[in-house]
C-alpha cells in the first residue's frame, strides 16, 4: 500500500516492519537544503516502492513453498498437462565479419509444452532469430525438475537451453529464464489443458 503521511512524504506498507518512512524523511530533508530538486526526488520515491514492491512479492513467493504445517507444496507432479508460451528476447552470436566479435540479435519463439507429471516433458516449437525461421514445427523432448520451494530448471542441456523456472503452487503457470550462456529471454508459460 503507498500512502502519503501528514509532512507529504510517500510511505510504502507492505508489511508493518516494512515501511519507507525513514528513506522519505531523508529524500525530504535534502529537498529542503536544497540537495536535490523535486523530480529527483519523486523518481527516487518511485524506485524505492518499485524495490519494495519486489521484496514483498519476493517474500510472499517464497512463503508459497511451505504452508503452515512446513509441508512441502510444489513438486514435479505440479505441471501436468500442455502449456503455451510465447518467448521472446535476444541472443549473441559470432559477428560474421569479425569472428572475435560477437552481435547481440533479437529471438522470438512459440511453442506448446506437454508436461506429463513425472520429470518428463515434450516440446514442439517455432524459433526466429533476427528475422529468420531457425526452427519451425521442431519436436523434441526432455527432462524438467520442480524442488518443494517451487524453483527448478526446464531442460537437461543436451537436447537444447535449460531455463531456470518458478512454479505457481497450483501448476497453473511457471516463469522461466534463459540461461543460456549469451542468451537474455524470461517468459510465462501457461497451462492450456490437463
Amino acid at each position: 500500500m503507498v500512502r502519503t503521511s501528514g509532512c507529504g512524504s510517500t510511505i510504502v506498507d507492505l508489511q508493518p516492519e516494512f515501511q519507507m518512512r525513514e528513506v522519505s524523511k531523508r529524500i525530504m530533508a535534502m529537498l529542503k537544503i536544497g540537495k536535490t530538486n523535486r523530480r529527483t526526488a519523486s523518481a527516487k520515491l518511485l524506485t524505492l516502492a518499485a524495490l519494495a514492491a519486489a521484496i514483498g512479492l519476493a517474500q510472499s513467493a517464497s512463503g508459497q513453498a511451505s504452508s503452515a504445517e512446513g509441508s512441502a507444496l510444489c513438486s514435479m507432479a505440479a505441471l501436468k498437462g500442455q502449456y503455451s508460451w510465447l518467448g521472446h528476447g535476444y541472443e549473441k552470436v559470432p559477428d560474421e565479419n569479425d569472428p572475435n566479435k560477437t552481435v547481440t540479435i533479437p529471438a522470438a519463439s512459440i511453442a506448446l509444452l506437454t508436461f506429463d507429471g513425472r520429470g518428463n516433458f515434450n516440446l514442439l516449437i517455432d524459433v526466429v532469430f533476427d528475422g529468420v525461421m531457425l526452427r519451425e514445427n521442431f519436436r523434441t523432448s526432455d527432462t524438467y525438475v520442480v524442488q518443494s520451494d517451487c524453483t527448478g530448471v526446464l531442460g537437461s542441456g543436451n537436447n537444447g537451453p535449460t531455463f531456470d523456472i518458478l512454479v505457481v503452487r497450483d501448476g497453473s503457470s511457471f516463469l522461466l529464464i534463459d540461461k543460456t550462456p549469451g542468451g537474455t529471454g524470461a517468459s510465462e508459460v501457461k497451462r492450456v489443458a490437463k
